[in-house]
């Protein structure tokens, strides 16, 4: 059975293992123009197969105990056995998150960091300290970050979210498209309807009238279709966006992933029949301030020119990181937790969506 399950694991990723391997991380920028991938990383792909195989091996021996039994307990049936994918959901995050109890006091310096108590209703689990924390008060509107494609909040926000939480903002993220252990993974338009009620979820704990959202590379393409038809006028004041996949990307891997094994990596091809409905549906949200920290030399979304949202110069700022910072060479995967990405996403929340170009580069 575990070898069979294997195979069949296998052939589900032949479109990835017939790609050249990459360096077994995110692809490192050469000189001159970027080189897009032709594989996930070796990582994933092994945590790809050994999750789909667990899956199938305990899918597999449900399906046949059931037909046996119903076999000696029932006459034949001329219909199709079920499927071994069908009882196959998402799995949780690869992270082991715990609870925490944040307890943090009244401070008279600036900034203060968000107070909490006891007695309120716990938001899921993330794996971030101090972040979904349902007593959590500040001043400013709350900060929903969306990861992006097989990631996790927690992945991808481990250092913007401690940063976010020090200057006196109170932070909260959710998984979506979750599948093989990681999110971002599942149909665009199912995670920007989780996305949508997560969000009011936050509005009901956290009585804000409004939120501010950082979203990574396919989470700006959620949040575009969550703001289309999922999230009301007025919820969300600022977008800010690293690295967006705001209008789809070309790069070859995209197009290699079977659809059946990542319905987001389909979705997000140039021209695919989501981005030609968001495209109908508006470039913009209406009250919503758009800022973007993009990378000229960005493997995973391409071309560089369609990454950010268009729009009148007050609504829509777009920062190229290597005008700001010429020495900094930074990845597409790590872009969240790189110190100049998170010094541009505090600027730009302190400027209500306006950044300057002008932050720390390291």
């Amino acid at each position: 059975m575990r070898s069979l399950t294997r195979s069949i694991a296998a052939c589900f990723l032949l479109a990835l293992a017939a790609c050249s391997s990459t360096t077994g991380g995110a692809v490192a920028p050469s000189s001159g123009a970027a080189s897009p991938p032709t594989s996930l990383p070796t990582s994933l792909s092994a945590t790809l197969t050994t999750s789909l195989s667990a899956t199938l091996t305990t899918s597999l021996s449900a399906t046949l105990t059931t037909s046996v039994s119903a076999t000696l307990t029932t006459s034949p049936s001329t219909s199709s056995p079920p499927s071994p994918f069908a009882s196959a959901g998402p799995t949780s995050s690869s992270s082991s998150p715990t609870t925490t109890t944040t307890s943090t006091s009244t401070s008279t310096s600036a900034p203060a960091v968000p107070t909490s108590s006891a007695g309120q209703v716990a938001l899921p689990e993330v794996g971030l300290e101090g972040v979904n924390d349902p007593a959590c008060r500040s001043a400013e509107p709350p900060v929903v970050l969306l990861h992006g494609t097989f990631a996790t909040p927690a992945g991808d926000f481990g250092r913007l979210a401690p940063a976010l939480r020090a200057s006196g903002r109170c932070v909260y993220a959710v998984l979506y498209g979750a599948a093989f252990g990681y999110g971002g993974v599942g149909s665009i338009t199912d995670s920007a309807q989780a996305v949508g009620a997560f969000i009011e979820q936050v509005q009901t704990t956290s009585g804000a009238a409004d939120v501010d959202v950082v979203a990574f590379s396919q989470g700006a393409l959620v949040l575009r279709a969550a703001l289309q038809g999922f999230v009301p006028t007025g919820t969300v004041r600022l977008a800010l966006l690293l690295a967006p996949d705001y209008h789809g990307t070309s790069v070859p891997i995209v197009t290699k992933v079977p659809a059946a094994l990542c319905p987001s990596c389909a979705e997000q091809v140039r021209g695919s029949a989501l981005l030609r409905s968001l495209d109908a549906g508006g470039e913009l949200a209406p009250g919503v301030r758009y800022a973007s920290l993009l990378l000229d030399d960005d493997a995973w979304v391409q071309p560089l020119a369609d990454q950010s949202p268009r729009g009148p110069a007050d609504r829509v700022r777009a920062q190229l990181l290597q005008d700001v910072c010429p020495d900094v060479q930074v990845q597409h995967s790590v872009l969240p937790s790189a110190p100049a990405a998170v010094a541009w996403t505090m600027a730009a929340l302190e400027s209500d969506g306006r950044p300057t170009g002008r932050f720390a580069c390291r």
